[in-house]
């Protein structure tokens, strides 16, 4: 099945649309929520710990969490 010239143009607007549209109304379409782990970030800094020490154990946690 071959597209006409005059049709391509129309047709990928219309696509372009229904993405933007589905984006808009659901956000998370293709996004992971990261909530969790900035809530858990928020709590320690708000609990006077500061900002973490990165290295080898935070990192593997972090992986878990994700």
């Amino acid at each position: 099945m071959r597209i006409s010239p005059r049709l391509a143009l129309p047709l990928i607007l219309l696509a372009y649309l229904i993405a933007g549209a589905l984006y808009a109304t659901n956000p998370l379409f293709l996004e992971v929520s990261n909530e969790v782990p900035h809530y858990a970030m928020v709590e320690r800094l708000g609990q006077g710990n500061g900002l973490p020490i990165q290295d080898a154990l935070n990192q593997r946690i972090l992986d878990e969490v994700r």
